[in-house]
């Protein structure tokens, strides 16, 4: 996918992101990855959205095809602030997450289950880097919360 190509079936405007870039890195110096979950346990989180909540998702999508692209580029611009209280705020003021069986299935699901997962990395000897959308990272039922223990955030430095 080019730079700057538009998916059709969100309307957004899409760049490369962390995971190919990390996992490029990874390859490049011997590191070993994971993921915290399989294709197929997402599929199967998706697919648990009935389907009349995925066709109210879709007529809000019809009614502002924008939408989508605008709430990507605020929430990234607050998370570029280092501010998950508006990443939050802005995820929830969107269409999609007014629907709570779409919200239980993209984000409280998986943090539980990624939340067990990571738990499983806690007694490794070697520091384990974890990586995860904003979006897991904020609001109730966050992935924080799930572990029910503190993390320590990796900051850019400056």
């Amino acid at each position: 996918m080019g730079r700057a190509d538009r998916r059709a079936d969100t309307f957004q405007q899409l760049v490369e992101g962390v995971e190919p870039r990390m996992l490029r890195w990874a390859l490049a110096h011997g590191k070993p990855y994971e993921y915290l979950e399989t294709a197929s346990e997402v599929a199967d989180a998706l697919e648990s959205i009935p389907p009349d909540v995925v066709a109210a998702a879709l007529a809000a999508l019809i009614k502002d095809v924008g939408e989508p692209q605008r709430s990507l580029e605020r929430m990234h611009a607050a998370w570029l602030d280092g501010d998950l209280a508006a990443v939050h705020r802005i995820a929830v003021e969107s269409p999609m997450f007014t629907l709570p069986e779409i919200r239980r299935a993209i984000l409280d699901t998986r943090n539980r289950l990624w939340a067990e997962r990571v738990k499983n990395l806690f007694p490794r000897a070697q520091r384990t880097l974890v990586v995860m959308g904003a979006l897991h990272l904020c609001g109730p039922g966050n992935l924080v919360e799930c572990l029910a223990r503190p993390v320590q955030p990796v900051f850019e430095s400056e």
